[in-house]
């Protein structure tokens, strides 16, 4: 956000009473990273987020490390199946003097979903964070990945006594020994994982083929932009975001945009990229899960898009919103319309 106030409509961002579970990273809000490391209170952004929420929602957790920040709302009957137990939040820098300073790097909030150990419950993991800078950077932002979700003291490693995952299934899916795997994986110790952020990954190219692409009328342009995308190349080498897929794709790169305009900035001519995603991943044992009709859990995309018309920084905004099957009492929201079986609810996560 550039250090900016939230915006005086945060509803062209966050649409209220059409998702039980609301997620929001961000970065830099009301503070630059510098300004962050003095004074890194995110009050006043929460309280905005509660605003246009309502009283319908409840602020759930939220960690901060710097001008990285999480917070995650939940609707109040919602609320009702969480054990506040299990609710935990922590962070882990990956930035400056060896990775100790927190102008990089993650925080995460995790909580289960009915009751602990159950299998009437759902683990859901929100992280959000800012990787390392730069065009060529790739492998320090990989890096920086592995040293998250190594690191951070959820799950396995948090404070919360439960099982994560019910039966003593295996952290990840059987295979060969990876060397580009993280020694440890949080987000393969919860069911539901949802990962976002500004992970700074660029497309490869020049500046002047990349806008002259963007220029085209081609719909198959933006196909070819995709495939010199920094993350999607290290994800299909098994580089990074192990196990995680990404919503299609269907918007304009979200950086570096002229401060209050539509255009891609021209000072120090950083090639239009798509740093800014969300991804998503279920633990494999959960999609074993079923019902007598339809897989339980299986985490459905039906919206991804950025808001370009949020100018106010050099960034845009992007939103992604999913529905999951669980295998609880009906909890649709009155205006989020999903087919439901006896066995199981739609759960609407934003």
């Amino acid at each position: 956000m550039e250090g900016c106030d939230a915006p005086d409509d945060l509803q062209k961002f966050i649409t209220p009473n059409t998702h039980h579970i609301y997620a929001i990273g961000s970065q830099e809000c009301l503070r630059s990273i510098q300004k962050s490391f003095i004074i890194s209170n995110k009050k006043t952004w929460e309280e905005a987020i509660q605003a246009t929420l309502g009283p319908r929602y409840v602020q759930l957790k939220s960690e901060t490390l710097v001008a990285i920040h999480i917070v995650v709302f939940v609707r109040s009957d919602v609320a009702a199946y969480i054990n506040g137990s299990t609710v935990e939040s922590n962070s882990v820098a990956t930035g400056a003097l060896g990775g100790n300073l927190g102008n990089k790097g993650g925080v995460g909030v995790g909580f289960i979903l009915g009751p602990p150990g159950s299998v009437h419950s759902v683990s859901f993991l929100f992280l959000s964070a800012h990787f390392a800078a730069h065009q060529s950077n790739i492998e320090e932002r990989n890096k920086d990945y592995a040293t998250i979700v190594r690191d951070i003291k959820l799950g396995s490693k948090g404070k919360a006594v439960y099982k994560v995952l019910e039966d003593d299934a295996p952290l990840s899916p059987s295979s060969e020994p990876n060397p580009l795997r993280p020694e440890r994986d949080v987000t393969s110790e919860y069911d539901c994982v949802f990962f976002m952020g500004d992970f700074n990954y660029r497309v490869n190219g020049t500046r002047f083929a990349v806008e002259g692409l963007l220029d085209s009328v081609d719909p198959d342009i933006r196909v070819a932009l995709l495939n010199n995308d920094q993350l999607g190349r290290e994800i299909r080498a098994n580089r990074v975001f192990q196990g995680f897929k990404e919503p299609e794709v269907n918007f304009l790169p979200t950086y570096k945009f002229s401060p209050n305009q539509d255009s891609y900035e021209t000072a120090k001519m950083r090639i239009p990229s798509w740093t800014d995603r969300v991804l998503f991943k279920q633990h494999p044992t959960t999609l074993l899960k079923r019902s007598a009709n339809q897989d339980l859990l299986a985490i459905i995309p039906n919206e991804y898009t950025s808001i370009q018309s949020m100018r106010n920084s050099d960034h845009r905004p992007v939103r992604a919103c999913f529905h999951l099957h669980t295998p609880l009492p009906e909890i649709s929201p009155s205006k989020v319309t999903v087919a439901n079986t006896q066995q199981s609810s739609t759960c609407a996560v934003m």
